[in-house]
């Protein structure tokens, strides 16, 4: 029933993509499924949809799972960490200096635990040598905006407690 569900709304999907590019003025499309477009991304979208939607077997799929830490988005969220173990000078909020440049658009998500967040629903191979190296940074150099606590201890508003333990939860290695 899975593999069924998954086919029709890929040939939507497809239909939609086409449509689209026809929209915007693209005389001829190619025809291409939805799984052919979605394998044509980012590995973090790549490994899922060979995990859930192809027959893939399991060694490739974790291939390209660990390719997340060395191209595309992954490596380019990791690329961004500063030297001082954090993500945008911050724990849950960017330093000042950042947060003046950006406060126009809105939340900026870009501090550690938002961008921690988004590296776990990549799917990032916590077992890699550059996340257990960029966890261990923050592990040494972040400490929440509240009163300093490490951040891995936690902090005082339950919301953001629980997102760092979410991020344990699914594997041991996310805190060290």
């Amino acid at each position: 029933m899975r593999a069924s569900h998954a086919a029709t709304e890929a040939t939507v999907i497809s239909q939609l993509f086409i449509s689209r590019c026809k929209a915007s003025g693209v005389s001829s499309v190619k025809s291409v499924t939805a799984i052919d477009w979605l394998l044509d991304s980012d590995p973090a979208i790549r490994w899922q949809v060979m995990r859930d939607l192809t027959d893939a077997p399991p060694e490739l799929v974790a291939a390209e799972r660990g390719r997340i830490a060395r191209e595309g988005w992954g490596a380019r969220l990791l690329d961004l960490q500063g030297e001082d173990g954090q993500w945008a000078g911050g724990a849950c909020f960017p330093s000042q200096s950042i947060y003046q440049s950006v406060k126009n658009q809105g939340q900026p998500w870009i501090s550690t635990l938002p961008t921690l967040q988004l590296l776990h629903d990549f799917g990032i191979d916590p077992h890699s040598d550059r996340v257990r190296r960029a966890v261990a940074m923050v592990r040494d150099g972040c400490r929440w905006e509240h009163a300093g606590q490490p951040f891995f201890s936690g902090e005082v508003e339950p919301c953001i407690n629980g997102r760092v333990v979410a991020l344990g939860t699914s594997t041991k290695t996310w805190i060290p």
